[in-house]
């Protein structure tokens, strides 16, 4: 299903942008971010036991997936900008909670009307948590789609064998 871009729609998006540029002008110095953050980012086989002596915690030997996708904004943009990947996924969210609210309460009967379905989606997404974490290396929004995701695969009308093995798929990834 394709997303009506209203005005609403592009207001909203264009505060989530703004509000990530201007969380970029300070520097994220979280404990989390200097101690481990940032070596997970690094690519590669890093020798974490003799060379650097175990720097962080365990999350230093899990997979580091959702922190190495910040390595390509963090190279490219330096290491202010970096955090705007957080950003584009909130964009991206904001995006699937469009078409979530679309397909459950708008399915049946036009419930809720097209210019305050934006309103409704930018408000669930962008909560206090997500605000917090926006201009950080924090990796926990990097979940939001994944889940947003899953959702849209559970209120999907067609059942498909490929749907079921991608769905179960999604949910391997986020456990």
């Amino acid at each position: 299903e394709k997303i009506k871009f209203n005005v609403a729609t592009l207001f909203f998006l264009f505060i989530i942008l703004l509000f990530g540029f201007f969380k970029c002008i300070i520097p994220d110095t979280s404990y989390d971010t200097a101690n481990y953050h940032i070596l997970n980012q690094i690519p590669g086989f890093v020798n974490n036991v003799s060379e650097k002596i175990f720097p962080g915690y365990f999350q230093m030997f899990v997979f580091r997936l959702s922190d190495r996708l910040f390595y390509i904004f963090r190279i490219v943009f330096g290491y202010r900008v970096g955090t705007l990947l957080n950003s584009v996924i909130i964009c991206l969210s904001y995006f699937q909670v469009i078409l979530i609210i679309k397909k459950i309460i708008n399915s049946e009967h036009k419930i809720i009307n097209d210019t305050f379905i934006p309103i409704l989606s930018f408000f669930s997404v962008f909560t206090y948590g997500v605000i917090m974490q926006s201009g950080t290396y924090m990796v926990d929004i990097i979940s939001l789609p994944i889940v947003f995701e899953l959702v849209l695969f559970l209120i999907a009308d067609e059942e498909s064998d490929v749907k079921s093995i991608i769905f179960c798929l999604f949910g391997g990834v986020y456990f």
